[in-house]
């Protein structure tokens, strides 16, 4: 029998999480205002209290972040002997604010695989090609790109600025599957600033709606388990066998 060769260059996990915190409607509320988050673990910034409204904050963390000084690989299966200690950080984080972590719960999630190629050129040319793959199948899709007389972005794409652009940096779809996702594909080498490999990141971005209909819980507390790292692991591979096998 002939054996599948394995491809250790590809690593699929979560990423960010977008954290709704609701909170009573207090004098202290109206105190917190948006600031960046830093890992007591790592010394690196983390995530961000990006809102505040009269039911309480988001959050984003990225838990990458978390456990690492960077963010090239995701927060995959092997990395889950870290979640209680995670979990007891952001608790932390809740605490300074006077919030118990029941009060916390996932709005969207960011899972993705994360492929290592041998040159950033090779990047380049695989985001040209999705591009013309999406705009053939006529579907809605806004890029980021360095063009040569403009820089594009969140723009929607077009043959016109293909024919203008030297490099892509990314593409991101309106939500697929019955509204619950999104993708965003990019060049993370170019994000990190990386010039002796290439990074291609395919991420699918999941709301609460996605997690609901796959049986996730969306409370932090419990949306944080060895169980469900594995989960979501499982829902990317079906969502990205559905639209690109």
């Amino acid at each position: 029998m002939k054996l599948k060769k394995v491809n250790n260059k590809t690593h699929i996990g979560v990423d960010g999480l977008e954290i709704q915190v609701n909170t009573k409607q207090t004098n202290k509320n109206s105190s917190i205002e948006s600031k960046d988050l830093y890992s007591k673990r790592t010394g690196v910034k983390i995530g961000r209290v990006k809102s505040v409204n009269k039911t309480g904050f988001r959050l984003y963390i990225n838990l990458p972040k978390m456990v690492r000084t960077e963010n090239v690989r995701p927060f995959g299966i092997i990395d889950k002997i870290y979640l209680e200690e995670i979990l007891n950080e952001i608790t932390d984080i809740l605490f300074e604010f006077c919030v118990n972590v029941h009060n916390a719960f996932i709005s969207t999630v960011e899972i993705n695989a994360t492929a290592q190629l041998n040159s950033n050129k090779s990047t380049e040319c695989i985001m040209n090609l999705l591009a013309l793959m999406f705009l053939q199948e006529g579907k809605k899709v806004f890029l980021t790109a360095h063009g040569k007389k403009n820089t594009y972005r969140d723009v929607p794409l077009s043959y016109d600025i293909l024919r203008n652009t030297y490099q892509i940096e990314s593409l991101k779809t309106p939500r697929l599957g019955n509204k619950a996702f999104c993708w965003k594909i990019y060049n993370k080498s170019l994000e990190e600033g990386i010039e002796d490999k290439g990074l291609l990141r395919l991420e699918q971005i999941h709301n609460k709606h996605s997690l609901e209909r796959e049986g996730l819980p969306q409370r932090l507390d419990l949306f944080l388990t060895c169980e469900n790292i594995v989960r979501l692991v499982h829902l990317y591979q079906k969502s990205f066998k559905k639209y690109f096998m």
